[in-house]
């Protein structure tokens, strides 16, 4: 649902919704990266600027907590990664792309399924990775 999250405000609130229970300081810190994200993408359909502005400190908070947590975990700092590369850059929350860009390349092989595959795409299309990285999720 992630994944199409980002292109629909329906999916976004459902998701949000299906994390609802999840708390920030969940023992499950995959679960509570995704309700930082999922808090994030629902901001972006938010029509006032302060509920875009609430959505993404709060979204932010809960996926530091799960990088906190688990900082060795690919699926979460590619969580973060894909939060903070499609925020404007204005934004103040864009400081790790770099490093969660790095690191998710360096541990790429050792994602599996369906995992493997979204962040494949997701790197293909990015604007962050260079050709030669991008070549790194081709072989």
């Amino acid at each position: 649902m992630y994944a199409d999250a980002a292109n629909s405000k329906t999916i976004s609130a459902d998701l949000l919704a299906k994390l609802a229970a999840v708390e920030i300081d969940d023992s499950n810190t995959v679960l509570v990266a995704y309700k930082g994200g999922a808090m994030t993408l629902n901001g972006k359909f938010s029509s006032k600027i302060k509920d875009k502005k609430s959505n993404l400190i709060a979204g932010a908070k809960f996926i530091e907590a799960a990088v906190a947590a688990s900082p060795n975990s690919v699926e979460i700092r590619f969580i973060r990664l894909s939060v903070q590369e499609n925020l404007p850059t204005f934004v103040n929350y864009r400081k790790n792309i770099k490093e969660d860009k790095e690191f998710v390349i360096k541990n790429y092989k050792s994602l599996s399924g369906e995992l493997k595959e979204y962040v494949k795409n997701f790197i293909l299309q990015s604007k962050s990775f260079s050709v030669s990285e991008k070549q790194v999720v081709n072989k």
